[in-house]
């Protein structure tokens, strides 16, 4: 079921991607095993680890505050860190605590970014490059809260195949 986000206010907005990093770190690391890393490096049924989902949440909540700059600061800009969202990670994650901690700050520091636009000014818009598709900087901050919640999903598919041994 595609998550409905016509209606979420930029406070509510903040509220999910603050949560983000904790849900992640939730559904990571509730396995009692001494060797958890382990289980969050498999490869889920989408061929990436919850581990590496985690990290591409990062790089890519890090590509959404960038667009979101973009949008608020240039008149109508090209937004090539829309055109192809992170999906795998550009290096190995490293330890599940940095990732965890990337994680964080990313979502933190977009959050911050979105508490400091004026409402004036969140339909201003950008166009994704790859498919030239307008967005105003209210879209940008929607699709990067759907990214988030789309990978939690995918990181909880990962850890419940790690943990049925698939």
């Amino acid at each position: 079921m595609a998550l409905d986000l016509t209606n979420l206010s930029a406070r509510d907005a903040i509220v999910a991607l603050k949560s983000y990093p904790r849900r992640f770190a939730e559904s990571i690391e509730p396995i009692n095993d001494d060797n958890v890393e382990a289980f969050a490096s498999r490869p889920g049924p989408d061929g990436q680890s919850a581990l590496d989902i985690a990290w591409s949440t990062a790089q890519t909540l890090a590509d959404f505050r960038e667009s979101l700059r973009e949008v608020l600061v240039e008149t109508d800009p090209e937004l090539a860190t829309l055109a192809q969202p992170s999906t795998l990670p550009s290096v190995a994650p490293p330890t599940m605590a940095a990732t965890i901690g990337s994680l964080r700050r990313e979502a933190d520091a977009l959050a911050e970014a979105i508490g400091h636009v004026d409402a004036n000014s969140w339909k201003r818009t950008g166009t994704i490059a790859a498919t030239g598709r307008t967005v105003t900087a209210l879209d940008v901050v929607r699709d990067a809260v759907r990214i988030g919640s789309d990978n939690l999903r995918r990181a909880d598919a990962a850890m419940a195949a790690a943990r049925s041994g698939g």
